[in-house]
């Protein structure tokens, strides 16, 4: 299909592909699958967690948060221990070897901004960044 002639959906597959064949070449080189990727965002800016957060967070059921969760810790990524006013609650902390995956991750996704601000005025960047949270929000 010619890129005239590509929908709004069409053009939004095809980034999402670019994207995941981007990603999926950096989760190859650190070893970590896109769900641990995405619990690695979502322990970002926090010290520690608890699992019915994250998966509150990331919209996922809390079993399978809790396999993530259980392939992390044999990963070493993060602690898990019990929580200390509901012992059924889990608390959830990032370790050193967490913290520099998290570190390559965070370096990873500003590389990718410079490179797509490097190709774009001010102006198509925050025009992109409007229509895309317009159609996020359509969505």
């Amino acid at each position: 299909m010619e890129t005239a002639d590509a929908t709004i959906l069409d053009l939004i597959h095809g980034l999402k592909r670019q994207c995941t064949l981007k990603d999926e070449s950096f989760f190859k080189k650190n070893d970590i699958s896109q769900a641990e990727y995405n619990m690695f965002l979502c322990l970002k800016n926090c010290k520690h967690f608890n699992s019915y957060s994250v998966a509150d967070k990331m919209q996922l059921s809390l079993s399978r948060v809790s396999r993530i969760i259980d392939k992390m810790v044999s990963k070493e990524y993060i602690k898990r221990t019990t929580n200390k006013t509901d012992r059924r609650a889990i608390d959830i902390k990032i370790t050193a070897k967490g913290k520099k995956t998290l570190d390559s991750i965070i370096t990873y996704r500003n590389n990718a901004e410079k490179l797509l601000l490097q190709q774009l005025s001010i102006t198509e960047s925050e025009e992109i960044k409007s229509n895309l949270k317009k159609l996020t929000n359509i969505l």
